[in-house]
């Protein structure tokens, strides 16, 4: 699991709540940084508001990917308007 969140309060507090749970997150505050680490991921919480690339364009990145497309990715952001919901699901979200 790959935790890529720009705020670092809000990443490291999404992989405590990800490793209480059991799970063992890997964290990127940035589209290059994450993919880097982004083959060793099993899943991807991805924010969309990210410095430099967008998590949209890492995600539209991700999905043109052969290797990588099948990737589940679970987008998390402040924005909560239907819009931007609707928007991260197109840009190849799962959720």
């Amino acid at each position: 699991m790959l935790v890529v969140e720009d705020d670092e309060s809000v990443r490291e507090l999404v992989s405590l709540h990800l490793r209480r749970a059991g799970f063992s997150p890997l964290e990127a505050g940035d589209a290059e940084t994450a993919w880097t680490s982004i083959g060793d991921a099993d899943v991807l919480v991805l924010d969309r508001m990210l410095p430099g690339e967008s998590g949209d364009a890492l995600l539209k990145r991700v999905r043109s990917h052969p290797d990588l497309a099948p990737l589940p990715v679970l987008m998390l952001t402040a924005r909560a308007g239907e819009a931007d919901r609707v928007g991260g699901l197109d840009a190849g979200a799962d959720d």
